[in-house]
């Protein structure tokens, strides 16, 4: 017998387009097989999330916190990154203001 839980809420194979969550607890909800193209996300903590096969291409992300995020085999052509602290940051394993200091000093 497992030790999960029995889901107190199980929605599957429906269409719930423009739906509206608001003031919502979704901790340790599985999605799988899901749209959320054109979702608009405001106040979400997503703080331990495990996120696999995910396409967020053309996606916005604005006054987030990424401390001690994880990316391992991303397709990252055409990502853009402004204004960020990257304090401890690194790309295959170099740290990314050593990087920018040794391009700007060239």
């Amino acid at each position: 017998m497992s030790d999960m839980p029995t889901p107190s809420l199980v929605i599957e194979e429906q269409d719930a387009s423009d739906a509206r969550f608001r003031a919502v607890i979704l901790d340790r909800a599985r999605f799988a097989d899901v749209s959320l193209v054109e979702a608009d996300m405001r106040n979400v903590t997503l703080a331990g999330a495990r996120i696999h096969n995910a396409n967020l291409s053309d996606v916005v992300m604005e006054n987030v916190r990424l401390e001690a995020l994880h990316i391992d085999n991303a397709n990252l052509t055409n990502a853009t990154i402004t204004n960020a602290n990257l304090s401890g940051m690194t790309i295959n394993g170099i740290l990314v203001t050593d990087m920018l200091e040794k391009w700007e000093a060239e």
